[in-house]
């Protein structure tokens, strides 16, 4: 049936008083579309001139948990939203498998997440990300992130960000040598005499390191490389567990005198030194090898990953 304008007139007037003698109409939610939940990992950044984290590893699948709650609740009731989800790179972002969408209105997320996903890996809020059974023989860059709390999809653009920090630390030598014009010295090995190269992780309540098995020697270079009286970065750097180390390194090094000399072929050691490697450092080892004095000298060098 059509209305007049006088009866249109009428409604709306009918309308304006009831609001004016206190009844309300209720105007009904309007639900709010699914969104997809997405993560966009990165390396940890530290604030230092000229210094990032690097890049995330291309396309290396990682694992997630997710923890939902209600703003009105409290962090202290999270549940259970993603429990150990495969993450890929799914065109110009990362979803998880199946993919999944932000938790309802008024919801909040933690989050913590581990990689590779072929590491032995256990997420949970108590003990946060733990790698079990690590063997550094395998040389994995272990990575795991911090618990990332109160996200909503409004907050966060409906991405969250990853920053993933090293599990492990780096370690690598450097080698001078004492050699005149008059001869010349090539290495031949370098190896650490005592260190543990198994372990297991946990990152909260703070990260640590827990050692297993015994600890042996570790050679980092094999080899033949002329040295001299220039640092020369020596063999690969190597992940290792962090630890308290206790421990010698050896070397072995072989000189002649020019022209036409006779090999001399010497086994050094250095003097025993402590040394505590932490998570998510770099190591670097600098040998002064003095030959005429057969003696083997040690300065290290720590900086951030």
């Amino acid at each position: 049936m059509k209305m007049s304008r006088k009866n249109i007139g009428l409604l709306v007037a009918g309308l304006l008083s009831l609001a004016t003698a206190g009844c309300a109409v209720r105007i009904p939610d309007i639900a709010e579309p699914d969104i997809a939940l997405t993560f966009d990992p990165v390396m940890h950044s530290t604030v230092k001139a000229g210094r990032t984290g690097g890049e995330y590893p291309a396309g290396q699948d990682f694992r997630a948990s997710v923890w939902s709650y209600t703003a009105a609740d409290g962090i202290q009731t999270a549940k259970p939203y993603l429990n150990a989800a495969r993450v890929s790179q799914a065109g110009n972002g990362w979803a998880p498998i199946p993919e999944a969408v932000w938790p309802g209105k008024g919801s909040r997320i933690l989050v913590l997440a581990a990689s590779p996903y072929g590491a032995e890996t256990d997420v949970n809020l108590e003990s946060g990300v733990v790698f079990s059974g690590v063997d550094t023989a395998d040389q994995t860059d272990l990575l795991y992130t911090d618990l990332i709390t109160g996200l909503s999809h409004k907050t966060s653009g409906s991405v969250v960000n990853l920053p993933f920090r090293h599990a492990l630390c780096l370690v690598d030598f450097e080698l001078r040598c004492n050699a005149s014009s008059e001869q010349e010295a090539s290495l031949l090995s370098v190896s650490l005499d005592q260190i543990y190269a198994r372990g297991s992780f946990v990152s909260l309540p703070e990260p640590a390191w827990t050692t297993d098995g015994q600890a042996q020697e570790t050679v980092f270079f094999k080899g033949e490389k002329a040295v001299g009286y220039n640092n020369e970065p020596v063999g690969d750097s190597r992940w290792a567990i962090p630890q308290r180390l206790s421990t010698q390194v050896s070397i072995q090094i072989r000189y002649r005198k020019l022209p036409g000399g006779e090999e001399t072929t010497l086994d050094l050691k250095s003097s025993p030194f402590n040394l505590l490697l932490e998570p998510g450092r770099h190591y670097t080892l600098t040998l002064s090898c003095l030959l005429d004095a057969t003696t083997l000298k040690i300065d290290v060098l720590d900086d951030i990953l």
